[in-house]
């Protein structure tokens, strides 16, 4: 019946199950799913659950900096570079700064990082404000009262069928 003990982790020492579960076969460990892809259930023995449990992957890890430039004059913080998306950029605390196309990662001094930081951070970037909400127009005052209507006619009875 599943799931299914297969043993203990040699390492932890926790239980290794194997299961079937609402989106496919899984091996649980220590609190931790893991999908099983190429292997039966019902087969597999606790050496392969061992090396399936290994190979998975691991969470993603923080971008590392390629060089650490050196610290900033004012608060002694790091000005590093990273690699991006769309190319390598300056990160400083909260701002992040494009380098410039032509520039070399390698090369790029401390006082080239100050100076870009400082104009990434005096320009207004990032959220744009929505824009203010109009207001509701005032609303008119009440029109001057016309000549009344004369009564309404009496309704006139309707034909009978025959």
């Amino acid at each position: 019946s599943l799931p299914r003990e297969l043993g203990n982790h040699p390492d932890t020492g926790k239980p290794i199950l194997a299961g079937l579960g609402r989106f496919g076969p899984y091996l649980l460990t220590d609190g931790k799913y893991t999908t099983l892809r190429n292997d039966d259930v019902l087969t597999i023995g606790i050496n392969r659950a061992v090396a399936v449990l290994a190979e998975a992957k691991a969470p993603a890890k923080a971008a590392e900096p390629i060089r650490t430039i050196g610290k900033h004059p004012e608060n002694n913080a790091d000005l590093q570079i990273f690699e991006g998306k769309y190319g390598p950029y300056i990160k400083f605390g909260k701002v992040n700064a494009s380098l410039p196309r032509d520039a070399d990662v390698n090369t790029f001094s401390l006082e080239e990082a100050i100076a870009l930081i400082e104009k990434k951070s005096a320009t207004p970037g990032g959220k744009k404000k929505s824009a203010p909400k109009k207001k509701a127009a005032p609303k008119a005052e009440k029109a001057v009262p016309k000549a009344e209507k004369p009564a309404a006619k009496a309704a006139k009875p309707k034909a009978k069928k025959a």
